[in-house]
């Protein structure tokens, strides 16, 4: 592994804008997210892969030699950063301090591709043969719909079985349903009330412009949260991680529409949220409790919100436990919102995963991952809402190392890798590939 050229491919991909942007035709995600996918790409070809970018702007690939047998899945896109002056490094400048390398999307997931890009690049280099190719697919809308994964899919197979490196190790084997959906409203209103940068996102603060802000910051005093004003703008913090993380975050949206409905200050969307979210993690006074012994509990975060004249949106994510009933869940939350004359928009409706730990392509996973760290290889149930969901026998292995203390950043302010974990994770990478494609 050449580390200082690794560091510098992924310090040169992190510092490109991936965030969402469908405001121009010519680029369905933006003209950032497709600038990134063809740096990626160049990346692959100088390690001597064969590449295709796709005439749709919306993914790529890139194969080894060999008949393809195994994906690699991976994505380029990243969550907003929400209001930059939160950070304490540029989120797009690839800074190296204290040995971790920040950015956004630095651990969601342009080390780990830069890492597996490395890994196939000096396999090549060594002449290995590939008895059984690898084709790693890179995707530009991952965060925001999967519609790259579904290109892929109306033109392409995908090889029989792989893995993504969007998650932690062991062997995420186990995926939540995922649905996301939206509640509109036109209700006319003499405030204004926005927040949040994506369903998946627990959002980090949120803003409220109206009357009785003293009134409101009283009762915000009383709540185990953080508030500011500025000039006529109340800023109410709470602490952004993923939604598959709900438990260690605040929802600034909620803690908001709480105190906003305690002082009175009031609408259908406002009352629909404090009534049917509160300061929970799991809509529980919509859906009761709900759980499983595989998932643990429902995550239900409210993403977005937007309360301006006549023109209301909320955004909510739900992770969905295995063994509940995912359609009879959506409907009760269908009919909880039109109990308040909201309209209900499903945005975003995804399967259930279970991949059998006995398939043998799992069990190189888990012993390769044994022999390179002497630790147990567990089957894990996640809230993920990965690219494993794409295709049968698809499953998330890694890239967070957590058996060695690697903590998560993802989706959070001043996002990082720690470069502590290079070494190790590119070799768990390294030998498991080498493995599969012998």
């Amino acid at each position: 592994m050449d580390r200082c050229q690794l560091i510098a491919d992924a310090q040169h991909i992190l510092e490109y804008p991936s965030v969402f942007d469908d405001s121009d035709q010519m680029y369905p995600f933006g003209k950032s997210n497709y600038e990134c996918l063809v740096a990626f790409c160049e990346l692959c070809e100088q390690a001597g892969l064969r590449v295709h970018l796709d005439e749709s702007k919306k993914f790529a690939f890139a194969d080894t030699t060999g008949t393809i047998e195994y994906g690699v899945l991976g994505h380029l896109d990243v969550v907003d950063t929400g209001e930059r002056k939160h950070w304490n490094f540029d989120p797009f400048g690839a800074v190296i301090a204290d040995n971790k390398l920040y950015g956004r999307g630095a651990q969601d997931m342009k080390v780990p591709m830069v890492i597996i890009l490395h890994v196939l690049k000096d396999l090549i280099a060594e002449g290995h043969t590939f008895n059984k190719g690898i084709r790693f697919i890179i995707g530009s809308d991952e965060e925001c719909g999967f519609e790259c994964m579904h290109e892929y899919a109306r033109k392409f197979s995908f090889p029989p079985s792989g893995f993504t490196p969007d998650g932690e190790f062991g062997i995420g084997n186990i995926e939540t349903s995922l649905i996301e959906y939206d509640v509109y409203d036109d209700e006319i209103v003499d405030f204004e009330v926005w927040g949040g940068v994506g369903y998946n996102t627990v959002p980090d603060v949120a803003y409220y412009r109206g009357a009785r802000i003293e009134e409101v910051c009283r009762l915000l005093a009383h709540l185990d949260v953080e508030y500011t004003v500025e000039k006529d703008i109340l800023q109410v913090f709470g602490k952004a991680v993923h939604v598959c993380e709900i438990e260690c975050g605040k929802n600034a949206i909620q803690y908001l529409a709480y105190a906003l409905v305690a002082a009175g200050i009031r609408c259908r969307m406002l009352d629909y949220i404090t009534n049917g979210f509160a300061l929970t993690t799991n809509s529980e006074p919509i859906n009761g409790e709900v759980s499983d012994k595989f998932c643990g509990p429902l995550a239900t975060n409210i993403g977005i919100i937007q309360i301006e004249k006549g023109k209301q949106r909320t955004a909510i994510d739900m992770r969905i436990p295995i063994l509940t009933d995912q359609q009879l869940l959506l409907q009760l939350h269908e009919s909880y919102a039109k109990q308040y004359g909201l309209e209900f928009s499903v945005f975003f409706n995804d399967r259930k995963i279970y991949v059998d730990p006995q398939l043998k392509f799992m069990k190189t996973l888990k012993s390769t991952y044994e022999t390179i760290t002497n630790y147990p290889c567990q089957f894990l149930a996640s809230r993920g809402g990965s690219y494993a969901k794409v295709a049968p026998n698809y499953v998330s292995f890694g890239a967070l190392i957590s058996d060695y203390g690697e903590i998560s950043t993802v989706h959070r302010i001043d996002e990082y890798y720690d470069l502590q974990y290079l070494d190790i994770t590119y070799q768990i990478y390294y030998q498991t590939l080498k493995n599969l494609s012998a």
